[in-house]
């Protein structure tokens, strides 16, 4: 199984690289079933369910430039609870 990915994942373009991946695994004829969650309108941070997941915008630890990892909290609530369930 692939990572989970989100949609609106605000840190790089997480389901376009599960998509690539799982892509390559298939043409490469991969022995054993591929499983791509794909999560809509949920970000970055796909954790652990039951989690706060208010805090989507920070600044960065260096730049200290504000940077969010996507999603709502809803969403990324909603996303931890069946991501935990799909393992």
């Amino acid at each position: 199984m692939l990572p989970p990915s989100a949609t609106d994942d605000g840190s790089w373009p997480s389901t376009r690289y599960s998509e690539m991946v799982e892509d390559a695994l298939r043409r490469a004829s991969h022995p054993w079933p591929v499983r791509h969650m794909r999560f809509e309108n949920a970000g970055h941070a796909i954790v652990f369910p039951y989690l706060p997941t208010t805090q989507i915008a920070r600044p960065h630890p260096v730049s200290r430039i504000l940077t969010t990892g996507g999603g709502t909290p809803a969403d990324n609530a909603r996303v931890n609870a069946e991501s935990g369930r799909g393992c």
